[in-house]
């Protein structure tokens, strides 16, 4: 059992007219979080003994100019690397989430279960409604679903490898998620398998979070 339980809130430290931030910022940045980790995180090399490695492993691959959303993904891999499920990163109002909030994100419209380490269609908030409830997502935009899964793994933090919590939490954010640890398409082209075991190609457009919360409504 671990000694400490760890609560950390992070929030990205750029202005809000910021685009980008400089490199010798980010690793400043990402140097500071994994300093906090190992020194409140007591138990930290008992339970992840390659952290340091793997951490300045994630630092030194930031050798230029780099978006606040890749930025963001580094800061979620360094907690990740701790096996510690108490973080909560940012915060809506910062720079790299308000994006949503103020609908200036088209995102991904759908959300989904985790159902035998498969994405099965709960909810279709698109315009096009092609897709049904129970349907599997076996792609999109050509990356299997198993591996969409792997990235969303790597930055989402857990105790340990349990991946119930981790799958839980894509469940209540996929569509957010995807946006920011995987891409942000203005389209998504969706290979899915119906109930009686037909494939099908979908497309469907990115939306803002107003107009997916319309859909839902209607």
């Amino acid at each position: 059992m671990k000694t400490i339980t760890l609560l950390l809130v992070l929030a990205i430290s750029f202005s809000s007219s910021a685009q980008s931030i400089a490199p010798e910022k980010a690793r400043q940045d990402l140097q500071q979080l994994k300093e906090a980790i190992e020194t409140y995180n007591p138990a930290l090399l008992l339970y992840n003994p390659d952290f340091v490695a793997k951490a300045e492993a994630v630092i030194e691959k930031v050798n230029g100019e780099i978006s606040l959303i890749k930025h963001f993904q580094n800061v979620s891999e360094i907690c990740v690397l701790s096996n510690e499920g108490h973080f909560a990163i940012g915060k809506w109002s910062d720079e790299v989430h308000e994006g949503f909030l103020n609908n200036t994100y088209r995102y991904l419209p759908l959300s989904i279960n985790i159902i035998d380490n498969d994405l099965i269609v709960r909810i279709d908030n698109s315009m096009e409604k092609q897709l049904e409830q129970g349907d599997k997502i076996l792609s999109i935009n050509r990356t299997e679903s198993s591996q969409i899964l792997e990235s969303l793994y790597r930055h989402i933090p857990a105790d340990g490898e349990i991946l119930t919590y981790k799958n839980r939490n894509i469940e209540l954010g996929f569509s957010w998620m995807y946006y920011l640890y995987i891409d942000q398409p203005e389209e998504f082209e969706l290979e899915v398998e119906k109930s009686n075991g037909e494939r099908h190609l979908v497309k469907i457009e990115a939306l803002e979070r107003d107009t997916q919360f319309d859909n839902y409504a209607k």
